[in-house]
């Protein structure tokens, strides 16, 4: 898929290659991820042989689908709010990219996108974008590839993953045909088929549990040395490719940050169904229907729950108070009840 990548992204790739080519792994499989205050330690395997790596810091970037198949071991375990979040608010779907090149451009390059309306919606030229728009490419030259990208999703993209190379390039080749007159077969198909065994959806998606918190809850970091960027940790978009490459870039600035000695926190959520009070039992005020204490235990002056001389003729003065007001606004009650009767019969003996 190199040829279609944008002019920021082939930048990001050749930086890659030409400084940090001998760092890069493929074809390895994360096994675990251990971490604590001090550091992080990533086991991967590449067959045959299983390697460790130690880092200072780590940012994951795999899809939700990883996560949510826990392919993953953290140790120590995930905290159970990122688990719920992660298992319970998003769900991955089915985002397939077909790159059809062409020996040269019959449609209108100023254009970005096309669509090829059918009975159904989200079958194949549904969604057309036109890579060699100027939109979409800051460069023109001759070298450059005439490409458009067909999407596809959910069933259909099911259907399309099955089909042979030679089957889908008759399918594009009818379909362009229906849309421009002078259309041809393309010369190379290129795409991403997820039929593999290490494939759990591209594109994430909000379940009915989704709240404003859940982003948060996924992508806060643990230990302040493990970061999280994906389609779920970007505000832009959900596909799992282009939102790690942005959100990404965020996590990565943080991780700078981190190493200069900001501190980003873990998530902490307060459980507000649980009854909060004072749990110390040798407190004055102890509750023991709490279930959290919220500080507001009260202890005497030397440590015990009795109550001090002191504290209990306070306590006495208190309640003499109370019981001296109660007295104070029943008898101003009275007097303007009886007022107000007094004046009634005075206007009803004139009244005639």
């Amino acid at each position: 898929l190199y040829p279609v990548l944008t002019n920021d992204l082939l930048g990001v790739v050749n930086t890659i290659e030409s400084k940090h080519v001998t760092k890069i792994e493929t074809n390895a499989n994360v096994n675990e991820i251990q971490y604590d205050d001090n550091g992080v330690k990533v086991k991967y395997t590449k067959t045959p042989s299983e390697f460790t790596y130690d880092a200072d810091y780590l940012l994951v970037t795999v899809s939700i689908g990883v996560l949510q198949k826990e392919r993953i071991t953290f140790t120590p375990a995930l905290p159970t709010v990122k688990i719920e979040a992660i298992k319970n608010d998003y769900e991955m779907g089915k985002y397939l990219n077909i790159y059809a090149e062409f020996s040269g451009i019959f449609w209108n390059t100023s254009f970005e996108h096309f669509a090829y309306i059918q009975s159904e919606p989200g079958k194949l030229g549904s969604a057309i974008i036109n890579i060699n728009s100027v939109s979409l490419r800051s460069e023109k030259s001759s070298s450059n590839p005439y490409i458009l990208q067909f999407v596809v999703v959910g069933d259909e993209a099911d259907r399309v993953a099955e089909l042979t190379s030679t089957e889908l390039k008759n399918e594009i080749s009818a379909l362009v045909k229906k849309m421009w007159a002078s259309a041809t077969v393309p010369n190379n198909i290129y795409t991403k088929l997820f039929n593999t065994t290490n494939f759990y959806g591209s594109i994430a998606t909000p379940t009915l549990s989704f709240n404003p918190t859940s982003r948060v809850k996924v992508c806060s970091p643990l230990k302040n040395r493990v970061f999280f960027a994906g389609e779920v940790c970007s505000d832009k978009y959900s596909i799992s490719a282009v939102a790690a490459y942005q959100s990404g870039l965020i996590a990565a600035g943080n991780i700078n940050m981190a190493s200069k000695g900001a501190v980003f926190p873990e998530y902490q959520m307060e459980d507000s169904t649980k009854f909060k009070g004072c749990t110390t039992k040798s407190a004055m005020n102890y509750n023991p229907a709490a279930e959290v204490d919220d500080g507001s235990c009260m202890y005497s002056k030397d440590g015990s729950s009795e109550q001090s001389g002191d504290e209990k003729e306070s306590s006495t003065n208190a309640f003499a108070k109370m019981i001296m007001s109660f007295v104070g606004v029943f008898m101003l009650f009275t007097i303007i009840f009886y007022i107000f009767y007094f004046t009634s019969r005075h206007f009803r003996k004139y009244e005639y």
